[in-house]
């Protein structure tokens, strides 16, 4: 029988993305300045607080894309991105599916998507209405056998953190 882990699921909306482009779908909308600019942010805050992931699972969006990129420029250690498109505009039933198909040896996973999904779900383990701002993080965790096990287990909620937040 395996034993339990601590497991912990970051979940972060794409950072702000461009609207000055008229001509191009939403799927192709690239990072704004004030995006390119809070996603390292929000690196460096997952760096200084010890909750670097270890895996990112990205919707396809190029603005969720170049969010992973600009996060995992700033990681100390490279780590893999996998782009899946089940997980543009995903639902919390899609976003909690996807994650229970993690390898079993990653214990600290992120899951860049979009709202309203993302608010969705962060809203399922907290006890008042909250939004959920471009490039914001929200933390999951308890100790499980599996990603399969993860909701099952009753994970809870870490932590919320905002780029508005960041003193930096």
């Amino acid at each position: 029988m395996s034993e339990k882990v601590l497991r912990q699921l970051l979940f972060m909306r794409h950072a702000k993305s461009s609207w000055n482009h008229a001509n191009m779908t939403d799927h192709e909308r690239p990072l704004a300045p004030r995006g390119k600019k809070a996603a390292p942010e929000m690196a460096e805050w997952l760096i200084t607080n010890d909750y670097v992931p270890e895996l990112i699972l990205c919707s396809t969006a190029r603005r969720a894309l170049e969010t992973a990129e600009l996060v995992t420029s700033h990681l100390p250690k490279p780590i893999g991105i996998e782009n899946l498109d089940v997980l543009y505009h995903a639902p919390p039933a899609t976003l909690k599916a996807t994650a229970a198909e993690a390898p079993a040896e990653v214990c600290r996973l992120m899951i860049v998507a979009h709202n309203p999904g993302m608010h969705e779900l962060l809203n399922e383990f907290t006890s008042k209405e909250t939004g959920f701002p471009t490039a914001a993080i929200a933390c999951l965790e308890t100790e499980s056998i599996s990603w399969q096990q993860f909701f099952a287990s009753k994970p809870r909620l870490k932590f919320f953190v905002t780029p508005k937040e960041l003193d930096y």
